[in-house]
Order: structure tokens, then C-alpha cells, then sequence
């Protein structure tokens, strides 16, 4: 009986050393799989989801540009730029969109030439979609610490500055102000070095019957009197300002 025992409990120990040696392969097995290649074939870690998040370099189908602004909230210049960056490259789509089209239409292919049409203006409203959102935040930025009565135009497009000017003198004359200062910069970074944005502002006062001259001090400050307006069409007069400005994206005041 001895000897047969000692065979049992051999062979048992056999068994059941090979089974728990088995069994700590499976585990190390699955560790092996968290931090490295999984049977579906991605790495631990690393998910599609964030494959997304990360493009290829250039521009992805999306229109974005690797490192760029990826949607959401802009928190940062950085943001700022990129997204700027993306908006005109949406409008560089667009337009090559439109010139496609329009050759498409001369070569007798209707079909193409709508689809190409189609296709230019979901670029066009995203460049819009764009610009809008960069600058609400730029002019949020920079106008969050002016005080009453001024407000500070760099970072927008000359469009996009006439509009604020047009609330700004609105919001002014409901608050009893008597000038509103207006920050438009020496146009030095303006194509050609030449200001756009002074003399779309002085226009706009013009058609508000309104008077404004240069700071003495600050050739980059504009000042508005605001108890000099008219009646008049106020609306009217300045969208169509705003309008004629519309194609004007070459001048951003920086």
C-alpha cells in the first residue's frame, strides 16, 4: 500500500502542477493580450476611437488638419489659428468645388456639375460655420476685460468687425453712452499694408449719420460720437455694408 501511494500522490502532484503551470499561462496570456496585440488585431490601448483622434498627416476626409481644432469649444489661440486655418480651407475647397462645376455644366454633364455645386456649398457653410465660431471667441477674448463704451476689433475679418461696430453703437445709445472707442489697429498687417477696417468703419458712420475721428493718441483708435445720429434706415444702410464687405476675407486685423 505504501508504494502504491506514493505512485497516487506522484502522479497527482503531476496532474495537478501541470494544471495550475496551465492554468498561470492563460493568465500571463491575457495580460500578454492587455499590452499587446488583442485577437481582433488592436493593440492594448490603443482603440479605434483614438485612431480617429489622430489622422493621418495632412488633411483628413473631414477637412481637418492634423494637430488642428477638432470641434467643440475653443480654449486657446492655438485653436483660434487652426480653426481659422481650416475655415479658409474650406473655402479653397469650395471654390475649386464651384470651378469644377462650372466646367462639368459647359461640357454637357448637368448631372456633375449639381452634385459639384452641391458639394461646394456644404464646404462654404462649413467655412462659415467657422469663421463665426472663431470669432465669437476671439472678440469674447479680447473684449472681456475693455472697459464700457470700447470695444477692441483685432482678430476679425473686416465683415465680421462691422457687425460688432453696428451692435456696439446699438448697445451704446440704449446705455446713454456718449462715444464709443473703437479698436481697428494701424493696419499694418493688412495686405499691401493698407487699413480696410478704418475706413469700412468710418463708412458705417457715415451711413448713421454719425461723427468719428482718429485718438490723437492711438492712430489705431477710432472715436465715435454717439449723440450726433439720425433717424434713418439704420438696418438697412449698415447690412449692406456688411454685405458689400462679405467677399473681403484677405483682411483680417491682427
Amino acid at each position: 500500500m505504501g508504494v502504491w501511494s506514493q505512485i497516487f500522490f506522484g502522479l497527482l502532484k503531476i496532474f495537478c502542477g501541470g494544471d495550475q503551470k496551465q492554468h498561470g499561462g492563460q493568465q500571463h496570456g491575457g495580460h500578454q493580450q492587455q499590452g499587446g496585440w488583442n485577437q481582433g488585431g488592436q493593440q492594448g490601448g490603443w482603440n479605434q476611437n483614438q485612431q480617429q483622434q489622430y489622422p493621418p498627416q495632412g488633411w483628413n476626409q473631414g477637412g481637418q488638419q492634423q494637430g488642428g481644432w477638432t470641434g467643440g469649444a475653443i480654449s486657446s489661440q492655438h485653436d483660434y489659428t487652426q480653426l481659422r486655418n481650416q475655415a479658409r480651407h474650406e473655402g479653397d475647397l469650395a471654390h475649386k468645388c464651384f470651378a469644377d462645376s462650372q466646367a462639368a455644366y459647359k461640357s454637357g454633364n448637368g448631372a456633375r456639375a449639381k452634385e459639384l455645386s452641391n458639394q461646394g456649398k456644404a464646404h462654404q457653410a462649413k467655412q462659415d460655420q467657422m469663421d463665426d465660431q472663431a470669432a465669437a471667441w476671439i472678440f469674447q477674448e479680447n473684449n472681456s476685460r475693455q472697459p464700457p463704451g470700447t470695444i477692441d476689433l483685432h482678430g476679425l475679418y473686416v465683415k465680421e468687425a462691422i457687425e460688432e461696430v453696428d451692435k456696439a453703437i446699438a448697445a451704446g445709445q440704449r446705455n446713454g453712452l456718449q462715444e464709443l472707442r473703437v479698436i481697428t489697429g494701424k493696419g499694418i498687417h493688412s495686405q499691401n499694408h493698407q487699413a480696410k477696417i478704418k475706413p469700412a468703419v468710418a463708412d458705417l458712420m457715415r451711413k448713421y449719420n454719425l461723427s468719428a475721428e482718429v485718438d490723437r493718441h492711438n492712430t489705431g483708435v477710432m472715436v465715435v460720437d454717439l449723440t450726433g445720429r439720425t433717424g434713418g434706415n439704420r438696418s438697412r444702410d449698415a447690412g449692406g455694408l456688411v454685405d458689400q464687405m462679405g467677399g473681403d476675407k484677405d483682411c483680417i486685423i491682427m
